[in-house]
């Protein structure tokens, strides 16, 4: 049974999630890339990603696809794991 966006919600408010996997997932980006003084622009064209498309990953707007994981984890120099590290 594919999981839909609104039984997602329910999951999470019944559960007593605070901030959604995206939010936290788009924190995360958002710290690795400050950490390389980047800017998205530079990032995105550096790795051949849409600006827009990487800006709606880092404030949670989007949910990563596992090659786009894949992209970042290879991109940032770090484990999968390492990626989602406090996600």
């Amino acid at each position: 049974m594919k999981p839909n966006k609104a039984r997602i919600q329910k999951l999470r408010r019944a559960t007593g999630a605070l901030d959604e996997v995206e939010v936290r997932f788009g924190r995360r980006l958002k710290a690795l890339r400050l950490e390389r003084k980047m800017t998205q622009k530079e990032l995105a064209e550096l790795w051949h990603l849409d600006r827009g498309h990487y800006s709606r990953l880092e404030a949670g707007q989007h949910i990563a696809s596992l090659q786009m994981l894949e992209i970042l984890s290879l991109g940032y120099s770090i484990s999968l794991s390492e990626l989602l590290r406090g996600v």
